[in-house]
């Protein structure tokens, strides 16, 4: 799908998941800018309603956005608690779901704002030890969605989070998806497509 195409159809998803959602952003290939766009992607932060038990005690919180989901009679390829593949008038989505402590992280397969947005080895390396020719200093790693420091969960709201607590120039949306920018400025290996 063209890009003034994708971006079109992906606003007005937006529009439709919104109501359920604490934050929602498009990412990937609509984030990027790509000429033409691949898949439409979406990350979202549910809204949540707390769960009681017969005693009146909270058991766990309900995710809003799957009112969403089953209101609209979705014809689902995956359904999970974090990705979401379904087909919305016509087109693939892929729907991801984090919490708002996350929001600035990807790992792994979860696909996360900071990882999403540029040059696949710029993503790579800011989550790969410094010991190993990455960005992360000694003391910390990236684990079942959370960046650690000393195994202790930091908090990444924001890019801005994320960048600051790896200690790491946060630079723009357009330099990181510029393979000569983050090669010129970190080194990192630019023989891939973004």
């Amino acid at each position: 799908m063209e890009y003034p195409k994708a971006i079109q159809f992906a606003n007005s998803l937006l529009r439709e998941i919104q109501p359920y959602c604490r934050k929602v952003e498009i990412v990937g290939d609509i984030r990027r800018r790509c000429k033409e766009v691949k898949s439409i992607e979406i990350l979202a932060v549910s809204r949540e309603e707390e769960v009681f038990n017969l005693f009146g005690e909270s058991v766990t919180a309900y995710l809003i956005i799957e009112d969403w989901v089953h209101s609209c009679g979705l014809n689902f390829a995956k359904n999970g608690a974090k990705y979401k593949n379904f087909i919305w008038n016509g087109d693939w989505i892929n729907l991801y779901l984090t919490s708002p402590y996350q929001w600035g992280l990807h790992t792994r397969r979860v696909l996360r704002m900071a990882l999403r947005t540029g040059n696949p080895h710029y993503a790579s390396w800011l989550v790969t030890p410094k010991r190993k020719g990455g960005a992360l200093p000694g003391m910390m790693c990236v684990k079942d969605e959370w960046l650690l420091c000393n195994n202790k969960q930091i908090v990444t709201q924001t890019e801005v989070n994320f960048y600051e607590a790896i200690n790491v120039d946060c630079i723009s949306k357009s330099a990181s998806q510029d393979r000569k920018t983050a090669t010129r400025k970190y080194g990192v290996d630019d023989r891939c497509s973004p």
